[in-house]
């Protein structure tokens, strides 16, 4: 516990953090150790555990500068941009309690709440256990100066892979005309008009060759961007298609490039712009399903492990999530998660999942599908701010 005669002030503590986040969390929060001494690598989810029989798990790691940041991401349950955020969620105790605690264990003076002599922290760690952190300290700091270098090589090359692809606001080329045509969609402005969406008429294709990376051909893509909450570009969603509009035939048809910046909650592929009420999916083709039924702005977060910690800008009064449907269930979860998050927030949210059934074959459905095979009229009605929308 913090020594309750001492107030300590939130931007002191968090200054005298800084570079000692590794050491902050092993001592506060010992389920968060192992994911200490391997910062940067995935370990077993501390909160969440793993379904693996042996005990072991991938779902969790802290960030290559957690020494600098505190921050991490579980698989589960989402991005923790900071220390603070994370301590909340490892160890469930309240933001006014972790600062307090932080102070004591960095030796922060704080403020008297009531007469009495300030205790020093109670919490401490072994002379080995702190040998470690302090290795793994200096670790994260090195890695994070090379993670500095490589988001901004990566910055560079979306940059150039961006501005090499050819804005589709005033005609869309026929590769992507197609290939939304194919899925049954409806093509409208709102698609195209806010150039979240780029062609290029012959991206190469890399896959590794006896060990080394290579191009192995050039295809039609149709070239997406991922923005923050600032409309800045953090990554690139490619699709490899044909000139006739159908998925290129290749390994992987879909690919992100390399980050730029974090994957914060409000990133994503902001399909049909900004508005008091947007939809949220997994994919770009389940979202442009969606636009296509409802007319409504629908953004794509890119995987189903990004969805929960999905947090629309300020603007947003209501959020539709456009949720897969899957055997495991992941998709219908990952869903709830989400709305749970916004309706506790102050955010309106109503969760979308197709009502069909999964074909033998597949793992799941997903509302892109919904209208290849059956149409609009399977979409389900939906309650729009002002009116009432009947798919």
């Amino acid at each position: 516990m913090s020594d309750d005669n001492v107030i300590h002030q939130l931007d002191e503590v968090l200054e005298a953090a800084k570079g000692n986040w590794l050491h902050v969390l092993a001592v506060i929060s010992p389920n968060l150790i192992d994911a200490v001494e391997r910062v940067g690598r995935h370990v077993t989810d501390p909160v969440n555990g793993t379904s693996n029989a042996a005990g072991k798990g991938d779902g969790f790691r802290l960030f290559d500068n957690a020494a600098e940041t505190g921050g991490g991401v579980s698989n589960r349950d989402g991005t923790f941009a900071s220390g603070l955020s994370l301590l909340e969620w490892s160890t469930g105790s309240s933001k006014y309690d972790l600062i307090n605690e932080i102070g004591d264990v960095l030796g922060c003076q704080g403020k008297p709440a009531q007469s009495g002599v300030r205790r020093s922290s109670s919490k401490s760690v072994s002379t080995t256990l702190a040998t470690r952190i302090a290795e793994a300290t200096e670790r994260s700091k090195a890695q994070s100066i090379a993670q500095e270098k490589r988001k901004k090589k990566a910055a560079e090359s979306n940059e150039r892979l961006w501005q090499s692809c050819t804005p589709i606001t005033d005609a869309v080329p026929t590769p992507i005309f197609d290939y939304v045509n194919n899925r049954g969609m409806k093509h409208m402005a709102m698609m195209y008009k806010h150039d979240h969406i780029r062609y290029h008429d012959a991206l190469p294709y890399y896959q590794e060759v006896d060990g080394k990376i290579q191009i192995v051909g050039r295809h039609p893509a149709m070239v997406a961007a991922i923005r923050d909450v600032f409309g800045s570009v953090i990554a690139l969603h490619r699709t490899y298609l044909t000139f006739d509009g159908a998925k290129a035939d290749v390994e992987m048809a879909r690919k992100m490039t390399t980050l730029s910046r974090d994957f914060t909650p409000s990133a994503a592929i902001q399909l049909g712009g900004l508005s008091d009420e947007i939809g949220i999916a997994e994919g770009i083709e389940t979202a442009w399903a969606a636009m296509s039924v409802y007319q409504l702005p629908v953004w794509a977060r890119v995987t189903s492990s990004l969805l929960p910690s999905f947090r629309p800008p300020a603007r947003v009064r209501k959020v539709h999530i456009f949720a897969d449907k899957d055997r495991s269930n992941d998709g219908q979860s990952k869903g709830a998660r989400l709305r749970d998050a916004l309706l506790a927030s102050g955010v309106d949210a109503e969760l979308h999942i197709p009502e069909g059934q999964i074909r033998d074959a597949a793992k799941s459905l997903d509302f892109a599908e919904v209208l290849d095979r059956f149409g609009a009229g399977a979409f389900p009605s939906i309650d729009l701010i002002g009116r009432r929308s009947v798919a």
